[in-house]
């Protein structure tokens, strides 16, 4: 059974937090940091969920300290806190912490993090092993070859991606090389992206990645650095502090790494934005065709319509000469004046007719396309 070392100044808190998680594991508790410290020795717990707010040696003092024991390397440490800010977050990630739960807690939450945490921890035990293995690997290969090489088979693998996700695939595949930890974020097209090297989603190192994408090329934070591009922010969690050499040796690959996927992101921004003026440009030009047959059938109705009107007054004259009584040269004048309108009726009807067939043909080159 899995231990899990509560570290809380409420006994009302320790109390309802050892009811929630007895069942199902081994619940130790402390009241202060320093007797946290000496529990930990004591119980060697697999997790612990450490308050913020305490007397004498907050939560993020004692989390430092908790980091700077040599078995305590894998031990997760999960803070549990009233103030529930980005700041605030941000601070507990910094000084070592994997995850944050806010008070008032419901107790599902808290018992689904917890399993979580520990199967990370398990996951991360596992893959630190086969991390370490590929790292000797990785050395060889690169002492053979130069990590240069794994550069640019990136660089040759990302030319042929058709999306984002395609090439942060690759770009993972590039730098597990390295065998590091790490999370990407990617800004395309309005939208954020943010992957784990474990295709996990980790919403703490996405804020982390967010708040620092403006903070300079790149910032060493300890084992954590981060490295930014326009288009894409890199978190590197386990730099080797202990070794400067390989440490530079990474920095300078990984980086150039970055800064080709953050090429071809931007390629591929241009792409989708072409796609979407295409379809745009697709879209309005149906509605012009909709539109230009839709003037072309009123145009048609209107001069036919006009035709008939003419013929119809010219009718009518003609009727209103057989009735009345007339002078012989005012008849002649009243039925000239119906033919003449006639007549420039047929004139503007014909130029109809031939705008009819402008539109026609504008029509069908449009169809063409």
């Amino acid at each position: 059974m899995e231990r899990i070392l509560v570290v809380d100044d409420s006994p009302m808190i320790l109390s309802a937090i050892t009811k929630l998680l007895e069942e199902q594991f081994a619940v130790y508790t402390a009241t202060s940091g320093e007797n946290c410290l000496d529990q930990i020795i004591a119980c060697q717990p697999d997790l612990i969920l450490l308050d913020v707010n305490m007397p004498g040696m907050n939560g993020y003092e004692t989390c430092v300290k908790i980091k700077s024991l040599e078995y305590t390397e894998h031990m997760p440490v999960m803070f549990i806190s009233g103030c529930c800010s980005l700041e605030e977050k941000m601070r507990g990630y910094e000084v070592g912490g994997d995850d944050y739960i806010t008070k008032p807690f419901e107790g599902k939450e808290v018992t689904a993090k917890i399993v979580k945490a520990l199967k990370h921890k398990e996951d991360k035990v596992h893959l630190g092993m086969l991390a370490s293995e590929a790292t000797n690997v990785a050395m060889n290969a690169m002492s053979e070859s130069s990590s240069l090489g794994v550069c640019l088979r990136f660089m040759e693998q990302s030319c042929r991606v058709a999306n984002i996700g395609e090439l942060i695939d690759e770009f993972f595949k590039a730098v597990s090389t390295f065998g590091l930890s790490t999370s990407l974020q990617v800004r395309v097209d309005g939208e954020v992206i943010s992957r784990e090297w474990d295709s996990e989603h980790r919403e703490l190192e996405a804020a982390l990645l967010s708040k620092l994408s403006d903070s300079g090329r790149y910032l060493a934070m300890g084992s954590r650095s981060v490295m930014n591009f326009p288009t894409a922010s890199l978190l590197i969690k386990n730099m080797p502090v202990d070794n400067e050499e390989r440490m530079g040796v990474i920095r300078d690959e990984v980086m150039i790494l970055l800064q080709a996927a953050d090429a071809r992101i931007s390629a591929l921004e241009n792409q989708i934005k072409l796609e979407k003026t295409q379809r745009y440009l697709s879209e309005l030009n149906d509605k012009i065709k909709v539109m230009l047959k839709s003037i072309e059938t009123d145009f048609v109705m209107t001069a036919g319509l006009g035709g008939k009107v003419m013929e119809e007054l010219n009718d009518e004259i003609e009727l209103v000469v057989q009735e009345g009584n007339f002078e012989e040269h005012v008849e002649t004048k009243l039925i000239e004046l119906g033919q003449t309108g006639i007549q420039k009726n047929q004139i503007v009807f014909s130029r109809a007719l031939r705008l009819d067939s402008r539109f026609a043909k504008i029509l069908a080159e449009m169809e063409s396309k």
